[in-house]
């Protein structure tokens, strides 16, 4: 049985130097550890940078993975993917988000962001059938 959650914010985000939550999941059902992978088109501003992360909404610290990226033009913005692959043992009920910042608080904004989380352990249904490789015909001795 495979348990996940996926979300995605189609509109863009202002971010700010205060780290903003750009996408999350609905509240995860079974608890375990989860594969992550989230995204976010960065228009970055002049002389700005962004950066995104995987956090929780029970702990925001950023344990993992960065991406994003910095514009050190003086003329025009640029465009850069932050993309994050992660994982994350997630208790029930807890809510994944994807968080993201500007680094010099300009006119950077989060686009198309969306978050995936899916659980890669669980001990729900852990039982499987057994299998005979040397099944015996109902005459064999």
């Amino acid at each position: 049985m495979s348990f996940g959650a996926f979300a995605n914010n189609p509109t863009s985000t202002a971010l700010t130097l205060v780290p903003t939550v750009v996408a999350y999941t609905n509240p995860i059902q079974v608890t375990g550890t989860y594969y992550i992978n989230a995204t976010a088109l960065l228009s970055i501003d002049l002389l700005d940078g962004g950066l995104c992360w995987v956090t929780l909404q029970s702990d925001s610290t950023n344990y993992g993975l960065v991406g994003g990226g910095e514009n050190l033009s003086i003329t025009r913005a640029i465009f850069a993917q932050a993309s994050i692959a992660d994982s994350r043992y997630v208790f029930a009920n807890d809510i994944v988000q994807l968080t993201c910042y500007s680094e010099a608080g300009g006119a950077t904004q989060a686009q198309n962001a969306s978050i995936t989380a899916i659980l890669i352990n669980s001990s729900v249904n852990s039982k499987k059938q057994k299998h005979s490789q040397h099944a015996r015909s109902a005459g064999a001795r």
